[in-house]
């Protein structure tokens, strides 16, 4: 009898030694996270989202595949754009924990604002003929003040013109069209049938992190690093020039230069 409470005694304390051995090594339920609710994702670049928590065991899905689409990759969260646009993403791990996130495809961008009436730079030998050729090229005045520029890195070099912040805001272009580079010319403008050829007036640090930024989509690790406080002048000036127009009109005026000047400031730009 003594022997057989004796094996009883020991089966329970064995028993409950196993029991709190599991429970030590079972894993708490923990939530899940990826740290943010709203992600940017470049168009024609895949983009890795870190899960910061969670029970493993994850899938992911998107309510758009048309805009974004997500898979699971080593535990990894991998987001691939299709096109631009928003999409939501849903993420659930084996616990059947669920978030939801939005995702929005966007092409990198670049804003210039011109911040003032166009300039005119005009030298001709005959004084009486600045009035009357300012007032001729300003009926060829091509660029708004306060309009804004929107430049995008992408395959077709789109470029929006906004007629004012509020434009901006809601997405409502006065009009669109392309950008190129011109070698050692400056760039080119087109809208529509409408092509204007801009020189930059001077070599202003602007110039050089625009070229760079959006003609050479590999940007250098400096460039990367760089943001608009960085920037010694923020400023662009574009120049709009009509002398070969005017020497041939007044072959014997001594006309140097008659062009159109307009100022712009870098005001946001987006990698």
């Amino acid at each position: 009898m003594k022997t057989l409470h004796f094996l009883v005694i020991i089966s329970f304390i064995v028993g409950s030694f196993v029991a709190c051995s599991d429970n030590e090594t079972e894993d708490p339920i923990r939530e899940l996270s990826v740290g943010s609710n709203i992600f940017s994702v470049k168009s024609g670049e895949n983009r890795t989202i870190g899960i910061v928590s969670g029970n493993d065991g994850y899938t992911a899905s998107s309510n758009d595949e048309n805009v974004v689409s997500a898979s699971i990759v080593d535990g990894t969260l991998i987001l691939t754009p299709n096109n631009l646009g928003s999409a939501t993403i849903s993420l659930k791990d084996r616990t059947n924990k669920e978030i939801q996130f939005a995702v929005e495809v966007e092409e990198p961008y670049l804003i210039v604002e011109f911040v003032s009436n166009a300039d005119f730079d005009i030298a001709v030998n005959n004084f009486e003929l600045v009035t009357e050729i300012t007032n001729d090229l300003s009926g060829y005045t091509t660029i708004d003040p306060n309009s804004i520029y929107m430049f995008f890195r992408d395959e077709e070099n789109t470029l929006a013109v906004y007629q004012s912040k509020e434009d901006l805001n809601t997405g409502k272009p006065s009009k669109k069209g392309t950008y190129s580079f011109i070698e050692e010319v400056g760039v080119m403008f087109t809208f529509d049938d409408e092509t204007i050829i801009y020189t930059p007036d001077g070599s202003t640090t602007l110039w050089g992190f625009m070229y760079h930024y959006l003609e050479e989509a590999r940007m250098s690790a400096m460039l990367r690093r760089t943001n608009v406080a960085m920037i010694e002048r923020p400023f662009l000036v574009l120049c709009d020039d009509h002398t070969g127009k005017y020497t041939e009109k007044y072959p014997f005026a001594g006309v140097k230069k008659a062009a159109i000047r307009y100022v712009g400031e870098l005001k946001q730009y987006k990698n």
